[in-house]
């Protein structure tokens, strides 16, 4: 197997763990992020790659990324077919194509990775991956490629997988997209959007919600009192509500919610938020259906529009665009041009996802292949 792990900031070993400054881990480079880990006899010492420099000494919101090419299980049976010499339809030993030896070496590979995030190409075995990965925190999603229906007594059945630590990231949406004509083509890619987790944040801590508030004003809440009027506050995550203006005392708190647990307004792109807020009042609607909905009255439309924005750019937070792509095999140059082709029709897709704020699918696992995109190419 192949890997390139991305932008690691903490390094482990067996038996210590060293975490280094924001501005020291940058300043070092390469030689910090390379420190020698323990492995299994035979692994390759894979070397990590500082992409961007981390920003207020955070360490924590550093992002490590591996990815592996790990050729299907299935390739040990193309391997025997395609043998030319004496051994062709037999086994070699020792059989290093074999899943069985394979397969457990990829997973020591990835155990001593400490990465954040996981892609895979050439994945035929997403049980496998998934079982060896969830016991350390991890969830992933699938997509098997599909034989194009012009193209007969092919190999087709190797896919793509990525898996994501559950303590930083949640599933915001997943996107399949066929690099190409699907009727010829069975190339594809994985989008997996990823929402960042802020598990640490205080939501008591005035100072911090004082050094993040987004937007605040006077609104009214039904579920409360119809009546009376609320200073309310948007601070990271969390909606609070106040007695008084700009009086942030938790004695003066009313409630403070976290939006996490509720269903995001969305909109389409910024000229939707008018529509969306429907005059004077939002509504929030809990993600678990027995606690009901909360709805609010602003003074002003315009002020409604804006809590609706704000609120839709809190709940969704910081996302990630994760793509995993595996282009057309092939070592002559007709190949290498479908390739570039291929990264066209790529670039394509990255660009036409990251304009929209909402991907339906959201299922963990395996894919539908009638869920798919089509960034096709001139041939």
């Amino acid at each position: 197997p192949s890997s390139t792990p991305q932008t690691p900031i903490t390094t482990t070993t067996s038996a210590t763990t060293t975490t280094a400054t924001a501005n020291d881990a940058w300043n070092l480079g390469a030689a910090y992020y390379n420190t020698p880990l323990s492995h299994a006899p035979g692994l390759p010492d894979r070397k990590y790659i500082p992409i961007i420099p981390p920003k207020y000494n955070d360490a924590a919101r550093n992002i490590k990324v591996a990815t592996f090419n790990v050729m299907p299980k299935g390739a040990d049976f193309r391997n025997k077919l395609i043998r030319t010499d004496e051994l062709k339809g037999y086994r070699t030993r020792p059989n290093y194509f074999s899943w069985g030896r394979r397969g457990p070496l990829i997973i020591e590979e990835m155990k001593r990775a400490h990465a954040d995030i996981i892609c895979i190409q050439g994945c035929d075995q997403f049980e496998f991956f998934y079982e060896k990965l969830s016991p350390r925190g991890f969830v992933g999603i699938y997509e098997r490629s599909t034989p194009p229906s012009h193209t007969k007594n092919v190999y087709f059945g190797d896919g793509l997988a990525i898996f994501w630590r559950t303590d930083k990231f949640e599933l915001s949406g997943r996107q399949r997209v066929a690099l190409g004509d699907a009727r010829f083509v069975a190339d594809i890619a994985l989008l997996a959007r990823l929402k960042l987790r802020s598990p640490f944040v205080d939501a008591h801590d005035m100072t911090h919600m004082q050094r993040h508030i987004a937007y605040e004003s006077f609104v009214k809440c039904k579920q409360y009192d119809s009546e009376q009027a609320f200073w309310a506050v948007l601070s990271t995550k969390y909606l609070y509500l106040f007695k008084d203006k700009q009086t942030y005392d938790v004695q003066r708190m009313v409630q403070c919610l976290d939006l996490d647990t509720f269903a995001v307004l969305h909109a389409e792109d910024e000229t939707h938020f008018e529509a969306l807020s429907g005059g004077l009042e939002f509504t929030l609607h809990a993600k678990d259906a027995g606690k009901g909905t909360l709805q609010f009255v602003c003074d002003e439309v315009h002020v409604n529009v804006r809590w609706t924005r704000e609120i839709t750019r809190a709940q969704i937070g910081t996302q990630l665009d994760v793509w995993n792509a595996h282009f057309i095999h092939g070592h002559c140059a007709k190949h290498e041009v479908r390739r570039v082709k291929q990264a066209y029709a790529l670039y394509e897709a990255i660009a036409q996802c990251s304009a929209r704020m909402r991907l339906e699918r959201k299922n963990i696992g395996n894919g539908d292949a009638r869920y798919q995109h089509s960034a096709a190419y001139a041939n």
